[in-house]
């Protein structure tokens, strides 16, 4: 996998922001679902909710309903 474009890096606060193309976005939620089906996996849900409700709008135009509903049961 090929990262696009690396737009911010900061290390003393450990973080970055880059850019994935649909592919890119696609093969990572799909890792992470690979994750969260592995018993004892250091898997973050937060961060598979926040890639699929992006890789829902780039997909879809919006977040389907499956998304939706794991990202309200995030914030609950």
């Amino acid at each position: 996998m090929k990262i696009k474009k690396i737009e911010y890096i900061n290390g003393m606060q450990r973080e970055a922001v880059i850019s994935l193309d649909r592919h890119e976005l696609v093969t990572l939620c799909n890792g992470l679902y690979l994750l969260s089906e592995q018993k004892d996996s250091k898997y973050d849900k937060d961060l598979h909710t926040q890639m699929r409700v992006a890789r829902d709008i780039i997909d879809y135009g919006a977040v389907d309903d499956f998304t939706f509903n794991m990202a309200v049961g995030e914030n609950e």
